[in-house]
Order: C-alpha cells, then sequence, then structure tokens
C-alpha cells in the first residue's frame, strides 16, 4: 500500500486528513457522519494492522473536527448578544439545536461512538440554557419571563420528542424552568384586576389577622358595608371581561412566534390565578359580611365563560 501511495509511509494518512478536512469545509455536519463511519470500522480492525492504525489516527482526527465543531457552536452562543429594541421570540441558538439533535440521533441510531454525541449535547445545551437566562436578562422588548418560558418549553419539547437518555436531567430541568417562568409571567401580567377589592380585603385579612372576629369587621368605619360596596361597583362583569380582552391581546403579542398551545396554557395558568384570587375575595365575604346580600358583579361561572369566550374568539 505504501508503493500504491508514492512510497511515503504516511501518505494515505495525509489523504484520508485531506479528505477529512475537505468534507468538513463543505459542510461542518460531515464530522458526525464520519465519527459514526470510523468508530464502527475502527472497533472491526486489529489495532495493529495497517489499516487499525491508519483508520484510528484518521478518528482522532475526525474527533477532534467534531469538537472543535461543537466548540465553534459553544463560543457562538456565549458571544451573543440580542438587539436591543427587539421582541425576542425563540432564539436561534435554541433552534439550532434542535436542527442539530434531529439531525444527530437519525446518524448516531445504535452508533458505537454514542458516549461522544452525549458529551457533546451537555456542553452545548449548558450554553444553550445560560444562553437564554443571558438574553431574558439583557431583552428590552419582550418580558424577560417570556423570553424564559417560551425558550425552556422549546427545549423541553425537543428533549421530550427524541428521548435521549443521557438528557433525562435536562429534561426534567427544562420542564420545571419553564412551568416557573410561566407561572411567573401570569402572576405578574394578570396582576391584581380587581386591584381596589384586593386591596380592600388586604386590610380586612389584616384585621382577621391580628384577632377580630369576621362579624366584627364591618363595623369597623373603613370596612363598612358601604365601602365594600363601592370597590365592588368599580368592577361591572362587562368591565372586568373587557380588561382581560386586552390582557389576551398582550399575551398574544409576546408569545408571537410560538403555536397556539403555549399561548393556551399561559392563559390557563392566567384563568386559575383569576379564579383563586375570585375565590378568596368570595370566601372572605361569605365569613365577614354574611346574611349582607353582597356579592361580586359577576359569578364563578361568568369568569370561566370570559376566559373561554376570549381564547375562542382568537
Amino acid at each position: 500500500m505504501g508503493d500504491i501511495f508514492g512510497g511515503e509511509a504516511d501518505s494515505l494518512e495525509d489523504e484520508l486528513s485531506q479528505l477529512i478536512e475537505f468534507g468538513d469545509q463543505l459542510d461542518r455536519l460531515n464530522s458526525l457522519s464520519l465519527l459514526v463511519v470510523l468508530g464502527e470500522r475502527v472497533l472491526r480492525e486489529k489495532t495493529q494492522t495497517f489499516l487499525g492504525k491508519l483508520l484510528g489516527r484518521a478518528l482522532v482526527t475526525v474527533k477532534r473536527s467534531f469538537d472543535r465543531f461543537i466548540n465553534e457552536r459553544i463560543e457562538n452562543i456565549e458571544d451573543y448578544h440580542p438587539k436591543q429594541g427587539k421582541r425576542i421570540g425563540i432564539l436561534w441558538f435554541v433552534k439550532e439545536f434542535d436542527d442539530l439533535a434531529q439531525l444527530a440521533e437519525t446518524i448516531f441510531e445504535n452508533a458505537e461512538r454514542r458516549v461522544d454525541l452525549n458529551r457533546a449535547y451537555t456542553k452545548l445545551l449548558q450554553a444553550v440554557m445560560a444562553g437564554i437566562e443571558r438574553c431574558a436578562t439583557e431583552s428590552s422588548k419582550t418580558p424577560p419571563d417570556v423570553v424564559r418560558f417560551q425558550n425552556y418549553h422549546h427545549v423541553f419539547a425537543v428533549l421530550s420528542s427524541l428521548r435521549i437518555e443521557s438528557l433525562a436531567n435536562e429534561r426534567k430541568e427544562a420542564r420545571q424552568l419553564y412551568q416557573s417562568c410561566m407561572e411567573s409571567y401570569a402572576a405578574e401580567f394578570l396582576g391584581r384586576p380587581l386591584e381596589k377589592i384586593s386591596n380592600f380585603f388586604v386590610g380586612v385579612t389584616a384585621e382577621i389577622d391580628s384577632g377580630r372576629r369576621d362579624e366584627e369587621i364591618q363595623y369597623k368605619q373603613i370596612y363598612q358595608k358601604s365601602e365594600l360596596k363601592k370597590s365592588i361597583k368599580e368592577y361591572p362583569g362587562k368591565k372586568v371581561k373587557k380588561g382581560l380582552e386586552e390582557l389576551y391581546q398582550k399575551v398574544e403579542k409576546h408569545t408571537y412566534e410560538d403555536d397556539n398551545r403555549l399561548l393556551q396554557v399561559v392563559w390557563r395558568e392566567m384563568q386559575e390565578e383569576f379564579i383563586r384570587q375570585y375565590t378568596h375575595f368570595d370566601n372572605l365575604i361569605v365569613r365577614c359580611y354574611s346574611g349582607t346580600g353582597i356579592k361580586l358583579d359577576f359569578s364563578l361561572q361568568d369568569v370561566l365563560s370570559y376566559f373561554s369566550d376570549i381564547a375562542q374568539s382568537h
């Protein structure tokens, strides 16, 4: 074989190295396929044979190329900063990880060199998660929690779809992060939609916590029945529904790049938070204003209808 390649001991190795480099220049993703093919071939060859040594050295070259490819992707993520004044949807490097994982799982299916891919996944995903946090912090247009829950949700969806065993912990973490960020966003942007009623009952709760009996609350001047009625009068059902419609439009803009399913998940989270507040107020009315006939202008069933009608109309 040395004679075939001009009598030089290293000529065949040089040819292989040039071929690997050429493939790398054509498409950096070629290192994935070469890693699998050469890895399997090396395992079938005796390491002390001419061909075994040759392929072994070629495999080392390919592995370096693969590592360089992963490290470059990590560096690109670390160097990226979102443009100020522009909305942030699904970040490019999250989409890129999705594309890479989909391709890699096809190439490495049942491959012997799976351990190399798993290590690369871990390093790359760490950079992706750190990048999401950095971009959320630096976002000037899109609320940080939206950047987080949209992108963590996308990562979770990818990992759930592919079921990569080595990334089970990362999948669990992505799920926890997207859920907690979504809950935080829902609580913040829903806020206190019945603010005056909420403020009124903050004071009532403080009285109860101080030891005042429930039935005595309404006899304190600032918590008389007339004061509660004034607060309730500020929130007729039509006004509440209109406020919720405006809130839905805002959420829709924030999640513009996601499919409708995630929007509906966020909307259900806001519905649950609204119901929690409504139930809290209703319980306090029953406890402290029993027999007065006072009630909120709309029922719990009305609340459910508001949220459902708004979601269906969009």
